[in-house]
């Protein structure tokens, strides 16, 4: 299978001519999303696991999951509207 020399190697998060800012709302997207992935794993769940508090009827380790789910949602809206702004000026 020939190489092309077009393809980036590795992962690349930023083109060449990526604004900065355009390159800080998108490290702080990952880090967002790095944060949600470790607080929805073993070690911070499994402080969370018992039958009560119950928060809006749900059980705590449930409406942790929620909570998270809703924070990269809205991390995820928020990094769409930042690149699709016209007038930010970052296209």
């Amino acid at each position: 299978m020939p190489q092309n020399a077009n393809l980036p190697k590795g992962l690349r998060l930023f083109s060449p001519g990526t604004p900065a800012k355009l390159r800080r709302v998108k490290l702080l997207f990952a880090c967002v999303v790095v944060a949600a992935a470790a607080a929805l794993v073993w070690p911070v769940l499994f402080w969370l696991a018992g039958p009560r508090p119950f928060i809006l009827g749900l059980p705590l380790p449930f409406a942790w999951i929620i909570l998270w789910l809703l924070i990269v949602f809205a991390a995820l809206v928020w990094l769409y509207r930042t690149e699709h702004s016209d007038q930010s000026g970052l296209r």
